[in-house]
């Protein structure tokens, strides 16, 4: 019998964290039997993985994700952004991770998520992206450099310089 723990793949983990994975061969059937048949705990009831934070600005919105992103945390982040893109003037925004990057995957193709992250490009004048892993910074240049907004990403520890960046953006359009 070969036995992968899948839940330790810094691959697979954002999308299926925690599967076992067992393979066996034909005349380990029984044991493949049993292995399929064992009780799986149910899942505990996470908690939140997005904080709104307060940033002391209505012209600020932002967002602390620690660890994992669920399609009821997005939630939290769609309505608050919904709401600020009603206005006519642009807002900034600011997201700080805390942890890895992992995500339920049912994210990528939610309609509100969608919609959100299409009217983002005319209602956000600055994004601070705080923290993440390393590629993170390749990617958001990447994607930052097709759209018309300011978009920045600062090291873990330098999240005292976002938010000046961004209140001092947000002071100079007052």
């Amino acid at each position: 019998m070969t036995h992968y723990n899948v839940s330790r793949s810094k691959f697979l983990d954002p999308l299926i964290p925690a599967v076992e994975i067992r393979t066996f061969s034909s005349s380990e059937r029984d044991q493949a039997i049993a292995f399929a048949a064992e009780p799986v705990d149910p899942p505990t009831e996470p908690k939140h993985g997005v904080t709104v934070l307060e940033t002391g600005s209505p012209q600020i919105l932002g967002f602390e994700i620690e660890d994992r992103l669920s399609k009821a945390d997005m939630d939290r982040v769609v309505e608050p952004l919904q709401h600020a893109f009603e206005s006519d003037q642009k807002i900034d925004l600011i997201v700080v991770w805390k942890g890895g990057i992992r995500f339920d995957p049912s994210i990528i193709t939610d309609a509100s998520v969608i919609s959100m992250k299409l009217s983002s490009v005319s209602h956000i004048r600055r994004y601070a992206v705080v923290g993440g892993p390393g590629w993170m910074k390749n990617v958001v240049g990447t994607v930052a450099s097709a759209l018309p907004i300011d978009i920045r990403v600062f090291g873990s520890d330098d999240e005292g310089d976002a938010w000046e960046w961004l209140k001092s953006a947000s002071s100079d359009s007052e």
